[in-house]
């Protein structure tokens, strides 16, 4: 009787105690998966109206027993669970010693589980005076309804988001995400499936033929040398008269390494895409000894930056969604007090904003916890009335150009009074004034945390400063309409091509000045330079237009600040930001372009390779393909082929070409600018461009860059 209830035991369906509620673990099935039932799984588990996930769970236990993926995602959660963690010092030592234990390293492995699996519940409990978490089963999860449902695909259970539970059970990530793998599951089907054939193929073509003779006519010898192959194993084999050769037997090699290639290249294709998918780039994990060491460095700058995320994601859920959790466990951790990694320590505040805002893409960071992450004191609702109302009505004052101490300002008809007696110059005042004041304003409010991460750490400083001198001038007349300005032309040209070298993998300094590398590198500058400085002309000729009305008035200083603020806006961050964006996209391609040329010989062809998630634009472009020196990469069908375009390009030995009638009418699909090969022409912004287009009075100005001088390069790799 003993023995039947142990075997009773062993086949009793899991059941778990969640919250002191007992739940009945759905089980998660194995099984033959295939690219339609991911995409199955995925509509299932995204319906608006009832979203079911146990079949994408299904597949997450079936895609995650792949090697590869499981090496690059424990290489990624790797990161997080052996980087140092510290706790404040106020939080008392015997308190630090508990919080410091075994659970806290598994807890940041659940905690990036959600990177993989998507949302995640996570159940606090104690044991023998120990912390103890685990991951509720997603399979019993309902975040639509809050429920931890007692059967799989039930609607009653556990309602975690009331009463007492929210005290032990912790969220994370927003309910509808599906995590990562909902966007590998196609990589590592195709992959297990290309397996398969290849094996197919191994057995078919790398075990040598065997052609048996028979003697013509004799039926009798012939059967028996059939029965006779059929029992030598996989091998394929002919039987055949004998006509002249005077063999029983021959073997015949029949292994074609050449054909085995593609299988391979499939293979490591997939294995790549899983790597960008997971790590962000694939030099970390597959390099295979290809590219230069300073692609290999801003590779492994990637990784860093993804795994950095990972740490202010799991920082902020440690210590605003877990502490509160211990707290109501007994555990005394004083208010006010956190821990981080020691890694943090070594960032800036402006680093950790920027992280803290792609962290908040994952969950809500409410407002406070912002004020309480960066000191900042939270205004109250009077004081935001208060300064929505001043920025309407302040009064700004046109600043010269300089002042000596010994010389008094005299007053015009054109300089509006002061609207309070003359003060002591504050130092905000000196190197600005109101109007600086009134433009960083106009920046911290105006922008994104993307946007306002986007650019360099001096730029916002400079360009407020520089945009503060160019309104005073336009206003009191010392710049006119089609000026230019050296120091905006400067400054904009070199935050572009700083995007330029990243996207291209290379600096001037570094290269050596005969590479063609360097050459190319050196042309990209000077096109980003002229394109500066046409740039530069349109945004102050839009500026001097609005010193007056639609009536023909001149404006108050005021009113025109206010309007120039926004064509600052528009031109040099909102357009800047595009234009970055899209140069480091092209001098990608460019700086591709040239190893496509090196290798064209062995890798004939170019596929398309679109980047199909839910931003996607381009999805009927992918896969196609062309030779390389084909007509059509040069109009256009290189990518990038809009604004953020995400495309690129494969380099493939052998494939079949897509005939012309299905390509895409270019110039009918493509703005003016982007027909054209940024590495053949080796240009970032082509003459198409907009601001390009100049009145006909203005062209001898233009074909001498306005006046305007494009610096120095920078002394070359000796």
């Amino acid at each position: 009787m003993a023995s039947n209830s142990k075997v009773g035991k062993q086949y009793r369906r899991d059941e778990r105690m969640i919250a002191g509620t007992k739940i009945h673990v759905g089980q998660l099935q194995w099984g033959l998966q295939t690219i339609q039932s991911w995409s199955n799984a995925v509509q299932a588990a995204e319906s608006v109206y009832n979203p079911r996930r146990k079949p994408l769970y299904d597949l997450y236990n079936n895609i995650e027993k792949d090697p590869h993926l499981g090496s690059i995602t424990e290489k990624r959660t790797r990161a997080v669970k052996v980087s140092e963690w510290v706790w404040d010092e106020e939080i008392p030592e015997d308190i630090r010693e508990k919080l410091s234990g075994p659970w806290l390293y598994e807890l940041f492995g659940q905690i990036m589980s959600k990177v993989t699996k998507g949302y995640t519940l996570i159940y606090f409990k104690q044991k023998n005076d120990k912390i103890i978490t685990e991951v509720v089963p997603r399979q019993n999860v309902n975040p639509e309804l809050g429920l931890i449902t007692k059967e799989m695909y039930g609607d009653t259970g556990l309602a975690y988001r009331e009463g007492r539970y929210p005290k032990s059970i912790m969220e994370v990530g927003r309910q509808e995400e599906l995590g990562i793998f909902s966007r590998i599951g196609p990589y590592v089907l195709m992959k297990k499936d290309n397996l398969v054939f290849y094996a197919y193929h191994n057995q078919l073509e790398g075990i040598p033929m065997k052609i048996y003779y028979y003697e013509p006519g004799n039926l009798t010898q012939r059967r028996e040398i059939e029965q006779q192959a059929a029992v030598q194993g996989a091998a394929s084999y002919l039987v055949l008269p004998r006509i002249s050769s005077g063999k029983s037997v021959e073997v015949v090699e029949t292994n074609r390494a050449g054909a085995s290639t593609s299988f391979k290249d499939f293979h490591g294709i997939m294995n790549d895409e899983m790597s960008i998918c997971v790590l962000g780039q694939t030099l970390t994990t597959s390099n295979d000894g290809v590219g230069s060491n300073a692609l290999g460095r801003v590779h492994q700058a990637v990784e860093e930056a993804v795994n950095l995320e990972d740490m202010m994601m799991t920082e902020f859920l440690v210590n605003y969604e877990a502490i509160p959790i211990l707290r109501a466990m007994g555990y005394n951790i004083p208010e006010g007090s956190k821990g981080h990694f020691k890694r943090t320590e070594r960032m800036s505040k402006k680093q950790q904003a920027q992280v803290f805002a792609i962290v908040a893409q994952y969950t809500l960071i409410p407002p406070e916890v912002w004020y309480e992450e960066f000191g900042i004191d939270p205004p109250t609702d009077a004081e935001l009335a208060q300064w929505r109302e001043d920025l309407k009505s302040v009064k700004l004052k046109p600043q010269p150009e300089k002042i000596e101490e010994d010389e008094q300002e005299e007053e015009t008809e054109d300089t509006p009074p002061d609207p309070e007696p003359q003060k002591k110059k504050s130092k905000s005042r000196a190197e600005g004034g109101l109007s600086a004041t009134l433009n960083k304003l106009y920046f911290s409010t105006h922008l994104s945390p993307r946007e306002r991460g986007t650019i360099s750490a001096s730029y916002e400083d400079n360009l407020s400063r520089i945009w503060t001198r160019i309104m005073n001038g336009i206003w009191n007349g010392s710049i006119k309409p089609g000026d230019v300005d050296q120091e905006l032309f400067e400054l904009i040209a070199g935050e572009i091509f700083a995007e330029v070298e990243k996207g291209f993998g290379a600096s001037l300094t570094t290269l050596d000045e005969a590479t063609p590398d360097y050459q190319l590198l050196a042309e990209l500058r000077e096109n980003v330079y002229l394109f500066s400085g046409f740039k530069n002309e349109k945004t102050l000729r839009a500026a001097s237009e609005l010193l007056v009305d639609a009536s023909g008035v001149k404006r108050t200083f005021n009113e025109f600040a206010l309007e120039a603020l926004k064509i600052n806006q528009e031109y040099n961050i909102n357009y800047l930001f595009a234009e970055y964006q899209n140069a480091h996209a092209q001098a990608q391609m460019a700086s591709k372009w040239l190893e496509i040329q090196t290798d064209k010989e062995v890798l004939p062809y170019l596929q398309v390779d679109v980047v199909l998630d839910e931003r996607t634009r381009h999805e009927k472009w992918n896969g196609i393909t062309r030779r390389v020196d084909d007509p059509f990469w040069d109009a256009g069908g290189l990518p990038p082929y809009d604004w953020g375009c995400r495309c690129t390009v494969r380099q493939l030995s052998d494939s079949k070409v897509t005939p012309k009638k299905n390509l895409p009418d270019l110039k009918s699909l493509l703005k003016e600018e982007f027909q054209f090969n940024p590495g053949k022409e080796r240009t970032i912004f082509p003459k198409s461009h907009p601001y390009y287009k100049v009145s006909g009075k203005e062209e001898n100005r233009a074909k001498d860059l306005f006046g305007l001088k494009i610096p120095k390069f920078p002394e070359p790799k000796t």
